[in-house]
């Protein structure tokens, strides 16, 4: 099996996914400073003080004052050391308000980026397989390319064995309980198309999807018996030339 190349593709796919693991781990950072931002504000208020007690106890004071049930001047001495108390107890609640409200800015400001983060997430997401199948067309264009080329030379030593076979039938028979070349199988022989740019012109116009089948067509055959008979030639073996075996002479079949 090939090693992928480094490819436009690779290098897009491997990218654009990196781009997705960086928004992720960035969405996951904002949940999570949103989800800190809830628990300061919950724990500000249930812990922010209230003033509320003494409010009650000036009000009551008032009633009972209006109603003459306590002196004008002894209510307003008590009305003082009320607010005395009440005083700093309204600036702390204060203070913590003005934290809440930093809290509350904080997260409305983090909830848009987690807003803006998860829709370009998505928008990552969507386009991940448009990506991912750019990159695995790319990987089998190059595939192809490999197999066109390996199965061009298949083919070929396919054809070579074939009219070796029948070189050796017809000048070398085999004797009784041997066999040619071929298995069983041998005719079965057949290669695919692709659906891809590097198969376009390949194939049996009468055999859609089939590329290479047996030993091809008759013609294809003779033509390579001829090449390979002349290859042989060249070698300087002479397959024509020599009788397979001389007659046996009367004298001979007379001594037997």
């Amino acid at each position: 099996m090939k090693k992928t190349s480094d490819t436009p593709q690779l290098r897009a796919v491997l990218q654009h996914q990196q781009a997705i693991d960086a928004a992720s781990d960035g969405e996951r950072g904002l949940e999570k400073a949103v989800a800190e931002c809830d628990q300061k504000l919950q724990a500000a208020r249930e812990g922010c003080p209230s003033d509320a007690a003494f409010e009650k106890q000036l009000e009551d004071l008032a009633a009972a004052a209006a109603t003459g049930q306590i002196a004008e001047a002894e209510a307003r001495k008590r009305e003082q050391e009320i607010a005395g108390k009440r005083d700093p107890v309204r600036q702390q609640a204060g203070e913590v308000g003005k934290a809440i409200e930093r809290i509350e800015r904080a997260r409305k400001g983090l909830q848009r980026q987690l807003d803006e983060a998860r829709s370009k997430l998505d928008e990552l997401l969507a386009r991940n397989p448009e990506v991912v199948a750019a990159f695995l067309r790319a990987e089998a264009e190059q595939a192809c390319a490999i197999y066109v080329e390996a199965g061009a030379k298949v083919r070929e030593a396919n054809m070579q064995l074939h009219v070796l076979n029948a070189l050796l039938a017809r000048h070398a028979p085999v004797r009784s309980g041997g066999g040619g070349l071929l298995s069983n199988y041998a005719h079965q022989f057949a290669l695919p198309l692709f659906n891809l740019p590097q198969c376009e012109g390949l194939g049996y116009k009468n055999r859609p999807g089939i590329w290479i089948e047996g030993t091809g067509y008759p013609h294809e055959f003779e033509i390579v018996e001829q090449q390979e008979a002349a290859r042989i030639g060249a070698l300087g073996v002479k397959l024509e030339e020599y009788p397979r075996a001389r007659a046996p002479s009367a004298e001979a079949n007379a001594d037997e």
